[in-house]
């Protein structure tokens, strides 16, 4: 079991140890169950219970016949109302981390650099949009707002290296594989204490796929057969290419060294049916995953006009289509006929016999009902809008440096801001989104011995975790620390680098949110969601994984006095005297009745939580928390355990990488701040246990 924090390191670090002793007796996982990451969730449930703040809808003219109070849907937009808040917040944003906003328009003329957002002479500014982006997504967390604002994806998977054992295995097999009788060299079955010996394999026979209209796509069964006439050499200088001519081709796959096949497909079977394929259901996603998983070499070498229709090795079967030979027959595909829990076939189709098979369920799928219900609201679409129903009633500016008007004439200006705002530009690997497809980190999976899938099981559906938030990093101005690996090669990686320069730590921008008809809970919820509390640091632009985007928020409330607005409207201090700022206690009042109606809600809306007293009993705010505490990256070994598992795990090296592997789950923020900080020395050991369990694996099979 892990030791996991070392009291002694904490009291060092400054660290209150009080109340943690017994937690490290009894930590949650076994040691190499615990995966790590520069991310983690803010989970939706409470105790694996759903958990939402909801509003009925009501109408105006439903308002009027039952004389109720008015309705946040139905609140007007074109007249200030004296019963509701009208006023701004004025932000002062404040780096704790260097941070970088980019701008997509400047990033398209130079793709290799990853420029600031700035609107002229390269000063920099936090768009409005990134700012909203990020006050958005904590007020949805701190309201217990609805959980649909997010991709619907169906990842497609496939079995390469994991095992049949391992939970991408089980999956993949229940899909694409089925057993069978082995057979010996004359076609006899082989039995083994009385019962045929089995043995596993794929479900995927060979057609064609075939277009006979808009989006009218079928696919015909046919005869083929398995080949081994060919030399190592041929099949690798061959692979995804497809030789031959109508109902008389040989089809390679692909080639790994334990591949000794390819394919041969002749006419279509005539005792065999066409298979439809539904649009929406099988070629669609089929489409989009293919975009993903498709590599630029492999479009290059399909765009070239220089190679014969033989030469193609695209992976794309609806590129094929266009093909000259395969207008008469249809492109050569595999294919797998299959149904999911719930009894709906599908057909899943590719260019190898080990297809990549989509999850029967999308990402969206995965989320409870309760979270997507239509016929309520939440705070959220209350203020931030819902799309064809209201607009929004917060806008937010653009923040500016502070001192930006005084930078506008000064004639070194690009000087300054490179001595000043700016650190050195630096080159880094791509900075890429992560994806949800590793199910053990996104999906809440809290039983090491039974990792669930997209797919679920039998008596459990998957549920995705919920909000994705980064780890602070206490990163310098000093960028090196955070780019490039000195392990790689820079050479060998130009064509995907990438060079930015980031705004320091210490800058400081400012600017206002307006805000129009608020009701008190709406704006108390705006207000928790500035400063969750006193040690609140938020994560703000992009590269958060490797430590960016660490910002300070205050801010100062405005409310509008609507009556002195229109009296004095030609007054000399106008402008003064409808502005009225708001004192501590004003604040707190506001974000107390906010707790107060959510508190309310959750118990009206979600069962199960008639017990909580407070709102700030609820796990997760205590995790929300945990999230922005920048205090968290002065503990012991911080940076060690919020960094990337890596998949291409180098055995030779002795750093304190962690192999990814799917059977490793992640701890809550708060376990992993009480329980999961290893030392160097645990790290290493973990190491050196993977690279021992290989050994002997490798020893076992005789290699």
């Amino acid at each position: 079991m892990m030791n996991g924090i070392f009291l002694e390191e904490f009291k060092k670090a400054g660290v209150d140890v009080s109340g943690i002793e017994q937690k490290i007796e009894k930590p949650n996982y076994e040691k190499d169950n615990v995966a790590i990451a520069p991310f983690n969730f803010i989970n939706i449930r409470e105790n694996n219970k759903p958990i939402v703040a909801l509003y009925k809808k009501q109408d105006k003219e439903q308002n009027k016949k039952e004389n109720n109070e008015k309705n946040n849907s139905d609140v007007k937009l074109d007249v200030f109302d004296k019963k509701l808040f009208t006023g701004e917040i004025e932000i002062t944003l404040k780096s704790k981390t260097p941070f970088i906003v980019g701008d997509s328009t400047k990033d398209k003329k130079d793709p290799s650099k990853v420029c600031f957002f700035s609107v002229k002479n390269e000063i920099p500014q936090v768009s409005g949009s990134s700012f909203r982006g990020m006050v958005r997504n904590i007020f949805e967390i701190v309201s217990f707002s609805k959980f649909n604002n997010i991709n619907n994806h169906r990842f497609y998977f496939r079995n390469v290296a994991d095992g049949a054992k391992s939970p991408i295995g089980i999956a993949y097999d229940e899909v694409a594989a089925k057993l069978v009788p082995k057979k010996d060299n004359n076609g006899n079955e082989i039995i083994k204490n009385g019962k045929p010996e089995m043995k596993k394999v794929s479900k995927a026979h060979m057609g064609y796929l075939k277009c006979n209209g808009f989006r009218d796509y079928v696919i015909y069964p046919a005869n083929y057969e398995y080949k081994h006439d060919k030399s190592d050499k041929e099949l690798k200088n061959n692979a995804h290419k497809i030789m031959g001519k109508a109902f008389d081709f040989d089809v390679y796959s692909g080639y790994m060294n334990s591949k000794k096949t390819y394919y041969h497909i002749a006419e279509y079977k005539e005792d065999k049916s066409p298979i439809k394929l539904d649009y929406q259901r099988d070629v669609l996603p089929y489409k989009l995953d293919y975009e993903n998983a498709q590599t630029s070499s492999q479009r290059k070498n399909y765009s070239s006009k220089t190679k014969s229709e033989e030469d193609i090795t695209t992976i794309n079967l609806f590129e094929r289509l266009e093909e000259k030979r395969f207008k008469e027959c249809g492109v050569p595909c595999f294919y797998i006929q299959a149904k999911d829990t719930n009894g709906n076939d599908y057909v899943f189709f590719g260019n190898t016999k080990f297809i990549r098979v989509p999850y029967f369920y999308t990402t969206l799928d995965c989320v409870d009902g309760v979270y997507k219900k239509d016929d309520k609201y939440d705070l959220t679409e209350f203020v931030f809008g819902k799309e064809g129903e209201f607009a929004t009633r917060v806008f937010f500016e653009d923040l500016k440096l502070k001192n930006q008007e005084e930078l506008q004439n000064k004639d070194d200006l690009k000087a300054y801001l490179d001595e000043n705002i700016y650190t050195k530009e630096e080159t880094t690997e791509p900075l890429l989104a992560p994806k949800p497809t590793a199910f053990n980190l996104y999906l809440a999976n809290n039983e090491p011995s039974k990792i669930l899938t997209y797919n679920g099981d039998a008596n459990v559906k998957a549920k995705l975790k919920g909000f994705k938030m980064y780890h602070h990093k206490n990163l310098s101005n000093d960028l090196k620390e955070a780019m490039l690996d000195p392990n790689k090669d820079e050479k060998a990686m130009k064509n995907v680098l990438k060079s930015f320069k980031a705004v320091k730590s210490g800058v400081e921008f400012v600017g206002k949110i307006r805000f129009l008809n608020l009701k008190k809970e709406e704006l108390g919820a705006l207000l928790y969601s500035l400063n969750v509390d006193d040690k609140s640091v938020y994560k703000l632009g992009g590269a958060k994984p490797l430590g960016f985007g660490s910002v300070e928020l205050k801010s100062t409330l405005k409310l509008f006095d609507i009556d002195k607005k229109y009296s004095d409207l030609f007054a000399n201090d106008y402008f003064k005297k409808y502005e009225n700022n708001s004192s501590d206690s004003k604040i707190k009042e506001l974000v107390k009745h906010f707790k107060d109606i959510t508190l309310k809600s959750i118990k009206e809306n979600s069962k199960g939580f008639n017990d909580i007293k407070s709102y700030d009993d609820f796990e997760r705010i205590k995790e929300l928390k945990a999230m922005l505490d920048f205090k968290n990256t002065s503990l012991p070994n911080w940076d060690l355990n919020t960094k990337y598992m890596v998949v291409n795990f180098d055995k030779n090296s002795k750093n304190t990488d962690i192999k990814f592997d799917r059977k490793l789950i992640l701890p809550s923020p708060r376990e992993l701040k009480d329980h999961f900080l290893c030392t160097r020395e645990q790290l290493e050991a973990r190491h050196d246990e993977c690279l021992n369990s290989k050994k002997d694996k490798n020893k076992a099979k005789g290699k």
